[in-house]
């Protein structure tokens, strides 16, 4: 091989590699770590430091135990590139406020948030599909859960210890949340995703009578705009809510 050819080629892999390498910075002052590059992500040696981690584009996973014990750990934000969170990923870090795992997540390991004491509320975006045992076990302020359609498998102990005030959910995922949960008894504020009748007939056939009273419709909200009657009509058979008509 020619030695120019030799030295490009070796120019190009190493070229490849530095931008497959995942990198840390960490801001000593504002305890900010910001993980970059491409592949599966950690507390790169942060975590008895770390307060917030900014996963920036790229980076595809949280390794198995990533920020385990990372006590003072407080903010996660998480990239659209993001495939999986291994398991143990956050145990026992004190995230705080609210959590999204974003849509392009196709799993969530056992016990990745677990004992996260201050943890407020969770959004699980559409698309993820498998949640792991223990996920949220000891998560006791977790007040707040959205439940999308994708999801495949929860395991049974997934919300363990539980109690949330406020759920989103379609009606075709109360009863495998429940499996994985047990109960629905402190909700007072029931979002239906998409028919507040289908919801409340599952909640009846599950002998959630009393939760009945707090449904409502909790479905992407619709453009202010001018519809037809039929098209007044069929949306209000779609999310089991009345339109009000109004003539112009």
């Amino acid at each position: 091989m020619p030695k120019q050819f030799y030295s490009f080629f070796v120019a190009l892999l190493c070229a490849f590699t530095a931008k497959a390498e995942v990198t840390y910075h960490f801001d000593e002052q504002s305890q900010v770590l910001r993980v970059s590059g491409e592949g599966a992500a950690d507390d790169g040696g942060y975590r008895s430091y770390v307060r917030s981690v900014i996963l920036e584009e790229g980076i595809t996973s949280v390794k198995n135990g990533g920020f385990n014990a990372a006590y003072n750990l407080q903010n996660i934000s998480f990239p659209s590139t993001l495939q999986s969170i291994g398991n143990l990923a956050f145990n026992c870090a004190d995230l705080r406020g609210s959590v999204t795992v974003p849509s392009s997540v196709q799993s969530i390991g056992d016990s990745a948030f677990r004992d996260n004491h201050n943890l407020q509320e969770v959004i699980i975006s559409d698309g993820v599909k498998s949640i792991g045992a223990k996920v949220f076990y000891a998560t006791y302020n977790l007040t707040s859960i959205s439940i999308p359609d994708s999801l495949e498998t929860i395991h049974e102990s997934s919300f363990i210890s539980v109690a949330p005030q406020k759920i989103q959910i379609s009606s075709s995922m109360i009863e495998k949340f429940l499996n994985a949960m047990g109960s629905l008894q402190n909700v007072t504020d029931f979002k239906c995703t998409d028919s507040i009748a289908k919801c409340k007939k599952v909640l009846r056939q599950l002998g959630y009578e009393n939760l009945i009273e707090y449904v409502s419709f909790g479905g992407v909200r619709v453009k202010k705009r001018f519809y037809t009657i039929q098209e007044a009509e069929a949306l209000s058979k779609k999310s089991g809510n009345k339109f009000k008509l109004r003539y112009k």
